[in-house]
């Protein structure tokens, strides 16, 4: 009785999955959408479905439609779709700077009331037009893994600090601190990404450039893995690697609109432009590393509080010392009152190569 209650069972396991596999076969995964400015007060919507061919790359499937709602773009473009499309792998979602700029709140808004979307979806602005991206040809892998693959690589490995669908909702509710999406750029037959763009509340204000993010990343997140070249005093270069980071805040109790970020980073030297790498040298290069944060550090918070934006997180620091500050009705009064100091705690532990 055993062996043919166990024959049904795997019978109808095998069944189960056949069912499923030719149901994912007759449906388009849409798994990259992107928005643009439409004509009139139209959103112009572009999603990706990627196609899998037997023995050949994955193509993919791209296609545009105009809604008045943001909520209307699958369903418009299910009308022009022969097979349905399917909302639930959506990997990344793509905003134009015109977009960003309008204010991406009902975009987004229409992402977390899909209760098939999950909250690890990559959000990102793009330069140009979303569709003019989506539209290339990246190899054999396909644009949604590619465009996915590109952000989350910088993330756990370079200077992006993390950022989804949750990351994002969370520094846009939070009162104290501003939201930033990864900010990309079409390079010929390739997408660079070349900075941060920054948010006030929904709609982006501003930009940060590759060559800062290291420094973002120190303040608003920390380091696992990290490389960072610096330019001693006597313009030697020093490539830091493996950098490790600690990031704390500490409020005046005297005055507790002084804020003061310590960095700790550790580290060792991978490579030394001249010379032999002595005990003093490593010394004058976590000095000169030291130096280097401490200074584009305060002028990015500089820069942040003249466009009354936070994406670092510093208000959130000071309402959370205070159950008094909570209560104001616009966290932002306080934020220009705020005095903020960096320190930056650098110790080199090993050498590496010497050119």
């Amino acid at each position: 009785m055993w062996k043919i209650l166990s024959f049904i069972m795997l019978f109808m396991l095998m069944l189960y999955g056949c069912l499923d596999k030719e149901i994912i076969d007759d449906v388009n995964l849409v798994m990259v959408i992107g928005y643009d400015v439409g004509e009139g007060n139209k959103i112009k919507g572009t999603i990706v479905a990627p196609e899998y061919k037997k023995e050949q790359p994955v193509d993919s499937k791209v296609m545009t439609v105009e809604s008045d709602l943001s909520r209307d773009l699958i369903s418009d473009l299910q009308k022009e779709s022969p097979a349905p499309l399917v909302y639930g792998k959506l990997q990344f979602a793509l905003y134009s700077e015109d977009v960003a700029k309008q204010g991406i709140e009902k975009y987004v808004d229409s992402l977390e009331r899909d209760a098939s979307v999950g909250s690890k979806v990559i959000l990102a602005v793009c330069k140009g037009e979303a569709k003019n991206l989506l539209e290339g040809k990246y190899g054999q892998q396909g644009t949604a893994t590619y465009f996915r693959n590109l952000v989350e690589h910088n993330m756990h490995r370079e200077n992006l600090p993390i950022i989804n669908l949750h990351t994002y909702l969370r520094n846009f509710r939070m009162k104290g601190k501003d939201p930033s999406l990864p900010l990309l750029e079409k390079k010929n037959d390739h997408v660079k990404i070349t900075g941060l763009a920054l948010f006030q509340k929904d709609k982006m204000v501003g930009e940060i450039e590759n060559d800062q993010l290291f420094y973002f990343k120190l303040l608003s997140d920390r380091y696992v893995k990290g490389i960072h070249t610096i330019t001693m005093d006597d313009g030697n270069k020093a490539s830091i690697e493996s950098i490790r980071s600690k990031r704390r805040a500490n409020i005046d109790e005297k005055n507790p609109f002084h804020l003061t970020i310590e960095l700790e980073i550790e580290g060792y030297l991978r490579e030394y432009s001249e010379g032999t790498v002595r005990p003093e040298i490593l010394k004058k290069a976590e000095k000169a590393f030291e130096k280097e944060i401490v200074k584009n550090s305060m002028e990015m918070i500089d820069m942040f509080k003249e466009k009354n934006i936070d994406p670092v997180g510093l208000g959130e620091e000071i309402l959370s010392h205070s159950r008094g500050l909570r209560k104001l009705k616009n966290w932002r009064d306080i934020y220009s009152k705020m005095e903020v100091d960096v320190h930056a705690d650098v110790k080199i532990t090993e050498t590496g190569v010497v050119q």
